[in-house]
């Protein structure tokens, strides 16, 4: 059984270490680590797991880390003394009251039907199992780890020569203790759970508005108070003791040594509540030890060594303060390997454009040292590597890019026709030149207000690539403008939202190019300018993806769209969108 609790403990350890620890890392490209990442992911658990209350979702969770450091140095004290088993007693107690508190609040979740319509069943099974497995294990090991530890008893001989044995009870101190660690682990642990099953932000809820949000509050508080009831009776009622009382090794009797019952339980409990109960210590009897007729009594410590716990504290310190002033850093490589991808990705398609450049393509080139200035190239002929361009200027306003607004492709049109029409000056660029303003990956630039030190002398200055969009036709891109993945894997569907920044048209047909019965439909057929469209699939898509998406427009003109790549994990560029040339 010892060897059972050590290697389950490292397990859970080691499992929600590499977890935890893996937001630091860019997002892998091997398909064989993402699903090792995502196993991992599913058989640990977050202490602190709510983006709301430790800021954006990547960042490192250190309380999450804290937690696994603390089962992996328990399993290590408890391989080196059996009989030290304090701090491993200490982090199952805490697994359990987790796992009952999100089990629960899984349960209130499911009886409302705007949640249920986002639960993926078959995941939501096994979860459940696996919470249950987490469960029997902690009650199990806690059980063992328990099983005959004494209570101190002081024999002293009374007048008549007799020896009677009293039990030592809890010092203030102790008490002290348990008050103020108890609330700490039940606040860490039940607040960021309550507050992610009620959508209780610390942010102002402005959809909801503020009678929504203070409803909200009001429901949150109390639960709070109930909770820690709960917290408290059940702890003392099935295991005799809290969390705090592991650590000072105290446990809960009546007054002859035994296992109280559920009223003294409850009165012990409930008096917690009453006004200035806390200090009622300081009289000696607390309140909800003399009205319950129970009593905080010390453990036999045998031959146990606390001061290995000596070590472990300095170590858990140590290791997170390193963490703590190193994020920064992984953090900023992490996102520069990911802007690197992302550059890298829009790079590609630009290279793949100039190769394939119609007459219906327009080339924003962006200055190479004013961040304001562009310039707007039309191809008018194109003879092999030369091509012969049309510029002219365009300057939209700070909401409109000419690209999301139902209107802007309509003005970079008429720009040009403007600039064609008064006779503008007509050059010649070849491909080779073009393809040297398609500049590699910069980081200087992003961190020196997006100047580069690249580009090619072009018209007077130097310029480097900024797009190269089709116009004068509908143009189909994923709606992806606040930088998130368009797609949405749900429990029966999965939705890719697109948006056309061209000219209106009409969806004609949406054609899977895989052979696994899977029937993708827009949810409507027709696609105006600058309004978003979701394709979506009549059971849910995981992994490989592949369609053609056949658009028509105004003129009876057809255009096809492939969208093809892996839609099960979470990098923004694991799933693409081309235009058929």
């Amino acid at each position: 059984m010892e060897r059972k609790i050590t290697f389950s403990t490292l397990f859970i350890a080691i499992t929600g270490l590499i977890s935890k620890l893996s937001h630091l890392l860019p997002e892998p490209h091997s398909i064989a680590l993402l699903w090792l990442r995502g196993y991992l992911s599913f058989f640990t658990f977050g202490f602190l797991d709510k983006e709301d209350l430790i800021g954006e979702y990547d960042q490192v969770n250190f309380i999450d880390i804290g937690m696994f450091l603390l089962f992996a140095i328990g399993a290590i004290i408890f391989l080196k003394n059996k009989k030290e088993t304090r701090l491993i007693r200490l982090m199952y107690a805490i697994l359990i009251y987790h796992r009952v508190l999100g089990l629960a609040g899984l349960v209130v979740e499911l009886t409302v039907k705007q949640y249920r319509e986002y639960i993926e069943w078959p995941y939501m099974v096994v979860y459940v199992i696996w919470s249950a497995l987490l469960l029997a294990l902690s009650w199990k090991a806690l059980k063992w780890l328990d099983r005959d530890i004494p209570l101190q008893i002081t024999v002293a001989t009374n007048p008549g020569g007799e020896e009677v044995g009293t039990y030592n009870l809890a010092s203030r101190w102790q008490r002290f203790l348990h008050l103020h660690i108890d609330d700490f682990i039940f606040v860490l642990i039940t607040t960021p759970i309550l507050a992610g099953y009620l959508q209780l932000s610390t942010r102002f809820d402005y959809n909801g508005g503020f009678e929504e949000t203070k409803k909200k509050y009001i429901l949150f508080i109390v639960c709070f108070l109930v909770l820690r009831l709960l917290y408290h009776f059940l702890f003392e009622y099935l295991l005799n003791y809290t969390p705090a009382k592991i650590l000072t090794e105290t446990r809960v009797a009546d007054g002859g040594g035994y296992k109280p019952s559920p009223g003294q339980i409850a009165r012990r409990t409930f008096t917690r509540y009453m006004p200035f109960e806390a200090f009622s210590f300081f009289g000696g009897h607390g309140w909800h030890d003399s009205w319950s007729d129970t009593y905080a009594i010390k453990e036999d410590r045998g031959s146990k060594n606390g001061s290995l716990y000596l070590l472990a504290l300095p170590f858990l310190l140590i290791v997170l303060g390193t963490g703590y002033f190193i994020t920064p850093t992984l953090a900023a490589y992490k996102d520069n390997a990911r802007a690197e991808e992302a550059f890298n990705y829009r790079r590609e398609n630009t290279a793949d454009a100039i190769n394939n450049l119609t007459l219906n393509d327009i080339i924003k080139l962006k200055s190479a040292t004013d961040t304001t200035m562009f310039i707007y190239l039309k191809p008018e002929a194109i003879r092999g590597n030369d091509i012969k361009f049309i510029p002219f200027e365009y300057n939209p306003d700070a909401y409109d890019n000419g690209l999301y607004s139902d209107t802007g492709w309509r003005e970079v049109e008429q720009a040009y026709h403007t600039a064609a029409a008064s006779g503008g000056q007509a050059t010649t660029i070849t491909k080779s030149t073009l393809a040297k303003a398609n500049i590699s990956f910069d980081n200087t630039a992003r961190k020196n207000n997006g100047r580069y030190t690249g580009g090619v002398a072009l018209l007077g200055g130097r310029y480097i690539i900024a797009s190269i969009e089709p116009y004068f036709m509908p143009n189909i891109d994923f709606d992806d403008y606040t930088n998130y993945l368009p797609v949405y894997t749900l429990s029966d569907k999965t939705e890719i939202k697109i948006v056309n920044k061209g000219r209106p048209c009409h969806v004609t047909s949406i054609k899977n190019n895989l052979d696994d019965g899977i029937i993708w439909k827009a949810d409507t057929d027709t696609l105006a300018s600058g309004k978003s469209v979701y394709v979506t699939s009549d059971k849910q898509a995981r992994g490989d993806t592949d369609i053609t998406l056949t658009v028509t427009d105004a003129e009876n003109n057809t255009y096809k769209y492939r969208i093809y790549g892996d839609i099960a994990f979470g990098s923004n560029w694991d799933i693409k969108i081309r235009r058929s040339r």
